[in-house]
């Protein structure tokens, strides 16, 4: 919620991105109305997290943002910063909890 709330209140800038195509992701998300779009999920996500009863579906928002990090990381920044990897395990251990009901969006009857 707070990184979701940094996209509009800019309390924390992270430093500008160093490879020259992350800058230009970075310049069309702030430069169009995407970077609010993914705050707004963001917010929501997390605050869905926080209601036990509609946790699951607050992993479903938060899934394409969460992706979306970690393949921006992987490709982009540098070798030296892992966010993207305690981001991605403390999804998958979200994730884990509730994979009975990832299965049953999956499951083919």
């Amino acid at each position: 919620m707070v990184f979701g709330a940094n996209k509009f209140l800019l309390f924390f800038v992270p430093p500008p991105p160093s490879h020259p195509a992350a800058q230009l992701f970075m310049q069309g998300m702030f430069g169009s109305y995407l970077a609010g779009f993914t705050g707004l999920i963001e917010i929501t996500g997390g605050i869905l997290l926080l209601i036990s009863r509609v946790r699951f579906l607050g992993l479903l928002l938060l899934m394409p943002v969460v992706v979306n990090i970690i393949i921006y990381h992987i490709a982009y920044d540098n070798p030296g910063n892992m966010i993207w990897i305690e981001l991605g395990l403390l999804y998958l251990g979200l994730s884990y909890l509730y994979k009975k009901q990832f299965l049953t969006l999956i499951t083919i009857r």
